[in-house]
């Protein structure tokens, strides 16, 4: 027995071995433990105040230090002198940051004083308004809408001003309106042309070549010798013609056929027109005549007097004679 224990004198050793493994990871288990208790505890608390001592480390009590901005530096300023080693130091200037708020707000500054400005100062208002072009109307004739003294220059609208210059007056075939700063408006006008009156209905309006009309306006037009007395209105337009913004009052064609017809009426003897019969004129001898629409107007001329001689001849006298077909006159006696 005493043999055996000397062969293993180490058993207590080797047994001490085996255990102290396990010894080691049950001492790191608790530490682990020990840790996460102390980290879910500081998770919890509230943070710390910074009027409130906080326990430091070495078991010394506290106060939160506060961040503090740098204070803005200032510029100093050393003026050497002219004697060696001598200079003078100027009062130092704080270093001035200006920011893009402090931007933005001058520029609003600026803005709203410009608009006050803009709008109180008389240079913006309108004194005169210059117009060109005008013949036969005055300046005065255009007052209900061109009345913009004192108007503020901003407050004008070219395009609208021009829309009611062609809607108020339709003798005008073009209107150009341009406002110039500070406070100028220059409209330029062309009058259409009248080349005969029409009478209806106790109503007189002006013609042009293109059939539009327009109110006898300003001066006189005494040179418009040519007068065509309606009993009812004008043919109604095309519809090419009923579709433009400018609608005229006549077809082209009939202004070119009351012209033609012009030419072989005699001298200060009125057109009259009539929706059945068309284009004529009344005849000095005491009949009326009519033509149609004036196609082939010197075949018509020809009929028609060849039918004066016979009705002549024959001692008839008509009411009225009627050549809207060439190849079809016919007359009618008086009643």
């Amino acid at each position: 027995m005493a043999g055996a224990k000397r062969s293993n004198p180490g058993w207590a050793e080797t047994l001490a071995r085996r255990l102290k493994p396990e010894a080691e990871r049950r001492d790191h288990r608790d530490h682990r433990a020990r840790r996460s208790s102390r980290q879910a505890a500081r998770r919890a608390a509230p943070p710390p105040s910074r009027d409130v001592p906080v326990m430091m480390r070495g078991y010394t009590y506290g106060v939160p230090s506060q961040i503090r901005r740098p204070a803005k530096t200032r510029r100093r300023w050393d003026v050497a002198l002219g004697v060696p080693g001598a200079e003078v130091r100027l009062p130092a200037l704080p270093e001035i940051n200006v920011g893009w708020r402090l931007i933005s707000a001058a520029m609003a500054a600026l803005i709203g004083l410009a608009l006050y400005f803009a709008w109180n100062s008389p240079v913006f208002r309108i004194q005169q308004v210059q117009v060109e072009g005008l013949r036969r109307l005055a300046i005065e004739d255009l007052n209900p809408i061109l009345a913009l003294r004192d108007e503020l220059i901003f407050a004008v609208s070219p395009t609208e001003l021009r829309q009611e210059l062609e809607t108020a007056y339709p003798e005008f075939s073009q209107v150009v309106v341009a406002v110039k700063f500070p406070n100028q408006v220059l409209v330029t006008l062309e009058e259409r042309t009248p080349i005969l009156r029409w009478e209806q209905d106790g109503k007189t309006v002006l013609i042009d070549a293109n059939g539009f009309a327009f109110l006898e306006r300003g001066q006189p037009s005494q040179e418009i010798a040519l007068v065509v007395k309606a009993s009812s209105p004008p043919p109604a337009l095309s519809q090419r013609e009923a579709l433009e913004d400018a609608v005229p009052f006549l077809p082209v064609e009939m202004v070119s056929a009351i012209l033609s017809l012009s030419a072989v009426v005699p001298a200060n003897t009125p057109i009259i027109y009539d929706a059945r019969h068309g284009l004529g004129w009344a005849d000095g001898r005491g009949w009326q005549v009519y033509f149609g629409d004036v196609q082939d107007i010197n075949v018509k001329m020809n009929v028609y007097t060849a039918i004066v001689k016979k009705l002549k001849k024959e001692s008839i006298k008509p009411a009225l004679i009627s050549v809207e077909f060439v190849h079809a006159p016919y007359y009618r006696g008086e009643q």
